[in-house]
């Protein structure tokens, strides 16, 4: 975990997260070997009335949590300790905000009543918990924590009990959660595509799928009230950072901010959808700004030379009598699902096809057709995963083996862990290649995604072969499709595995002239 600084330069800005800043006044010479854990904090956004706005600065002479009203007036500090206080997050009620301090001497997940009173420490794991949020029932609270080496996303009740890796993704890095309005998602932040993208789960971990599939980075995600809208960083719109926002779903991507000379993060929805608050950096200085959902209004509110970031809105009861919000929490269902025709490569310039059978006076394409039902109109991603031989293999401070490409290196590891099971026993050549043959496991990796609109009812998607400009390789693979609806509900997962082979002409029997 890194600690909490000043941002040097925009670049800095983007790849540190709030959270990085943590120990900065606390910790000034050591802070070069501390590992970072996330990136700037996603926020809450729940249905209610708009009230005060929290956020970190350091105006005072070291991090510290202030509200102050969505005009920017009413400014309030909230702690008062030396450690390094930021990541507010306020609970669905307005009534609690979960952050992240160093007052402890690491850094970790605390609570505090409204007013800063009460402040209790949920965490006490040495490795670094941050980047808080709330369920809208008040009883959970998701968070990013690198006690397992890396970053990942843990769930615990709102006492700190019953903490939960719900990730459990030790290659890559998970972080900084957000709860869905509904309590039925989390989105977060993730590497497992190559590079920071915004990801969606269910809430228990399962079925996680990549709603931004961009090659740039985004990250520092903000549920709207609804449910139905996701506003986040990235920086696909020209090298700077900048506030977008898309469907729940990934779908309708959409630039707000269109602002190519500044940096902008951390987006934060009002709780009566209307506004989103962000962090915007212009001329090394970090400010609090507010907008209209369509980008219009930009207005900045903290006006200070002081570092000023991670707004978080809190949300107010609606009026006695009003109808609570009512959300889609029925997930999309995918049915009979279906690759027709055999794949195969026919020769080396052609793409993979697949051989169709001629029709009469009609010409058929080449290439597969892949046939599916849904059960409601939604996003539906085709992921095609090459099947590979691996080996299981024990991880450093890990409890269970984990699947590795068999690479040589790997080999030698497994090839050291199988005799060290075997120290006092005696290991011939024979009995180690069937321990080894024992370690095979089956390894799938990602090729590429089709991401396809679906409807209700019967769809089919023609698949050439090529993803992008990608020719798929004589071998097995395996079809992974899920479906998002526009509310984020997530079906579950149906795969279908299928070879790539090389197609073979069958050649006529010559018929032999009869000799007279």
């Amino acid at each position: 975990m890194e600690p909490m600084l000043k941002m040097e330069s925009t670049e800095a800005q983007i790849k540190r997260p709030w959270t990085a800043w943590l120990l900065a006044a606390v910790v000034a010479v050591t802070v070069v070997i501390v590992q970072l854990a996330t990136p700037p904090p996603s926020d809450a956004a729940f249905p209610g009335l708009n009230g005060k706005i929290a956020f970190g600065t350091d105006r005072d002479g070291n991090f510290e949590i202030y509200t102050m009203n969505a005009d920017g007036s009413g400014l309030t500090r909230l702690t008062t300790n030396p450690a390094s206080d930021g990541n507010p997050a306020w609970s669905a009620d307005g009534s609690k905000i979960a952050f992240g301090s160093t007052v402890g001497g690491n850094t970790d997940v605390y609570a505090m009543n409204a007013d800063g009173s009460g402040m209790t420490r949920l965490t006490t794991d040495p490795g670094a918990d941050s980047a808080p949020t709330w369920s809208p029932d008040g009883s959970r609270i998701a968070f990013t924590s690198f006690r397992d080496g890396n970053n990942e996303i843990y769930v615990m009740n709102a006492d700190g009990s019953g903490q939960t890796n719900i990730s459990n993704q030790a290659l890559f890095s998970d972080r900084v959660p957000h709860w869905s309005p509904d309590g039925q998602k989390i989105i977060f932040n993730s590497d497992r595509s190559g590079n920071p993208e915004i990801w969606i789960m269910n809430t228990d971990g399962t079925l996680p799928m990549n709603l931004t599939n961009s090659a740039f980075d985004e990250e520092s995600s903000s549920w709207s009230p609804d449910g139905q809208k996701i506003a986040f960083r990235t920086d696909r719109g020209g090298g700077n950072a900048e506030i977008w926002a898309m469907n729940a779903d990934g779908s309708g991507q959409t630039n707000l901010t269109n602002n190519i000379v500044d940096t902008e993060l951390n987006p934060a929805w009002s709780p009566d959808g209307q506004k989103i608050a962000f962090q915007r950096v212009a001329g090394g200085n970090n400010e609090i700004w507010v907008m209209n959902t369509d980008g219009s209004g930009q207005t900045n509110l903290t006006n200070s030379p002081a570092f000023d970031a991670a707004p978080n809105w809190q949300p107010v009861a609606l009026a006695p009598g009003t109808p609570p919000p009512v959300f889609d929490t029925t997930a999309p269902v995918i049915t009979s699902l279906k690759i027709t025709r055999k794949f195969s490569r026919t020769s080396k310039k052609t793409p993979v096809e697949i051989a169709a059978k001629k029709k009469k006076r009609k010409k058929v394409k080449r290439g597969a057709t892949i046939r599916y039902t849904l059960s409601e109109a939604a996003v539906v991603q085709l992921a095609i995963e090459r099947k590979k031989r691996g080996y299981k293999i024990k991880q450093k401070g890990k409890k269970k083996k984990r699947c590795v490409s068999t690479t040589k290196k790997n080999k030698r590891r497994l090839t050291s862990q199988i005799k060290n099971k075997f120290k006092k026993k005696k290991l011939s050549r024979k009995r180690l290649r069937r321990e080894i043959r024992k370690a095979r496991c089956t390894l799938y990796k990602n090729r590429g995604t089709l991401i396809r609109s679906g409807s209700a009812g019967k769809n089919k998607v023609s698949f050439s072969g090529r993803i992008g400009k990608r020719r798929l390789a004589r071998a097995s693979y395996r079809l992974t499709v899920n479906a998002i609806d526009p509310s984020g509900n997530i079906s579950k997962t149906k795969r279908r595995s299928f070879k790539i082979v090389t197609a073979t002409k069958k050649k006529k029997a010559k018929k032999k002239k009869s000799k007279k």
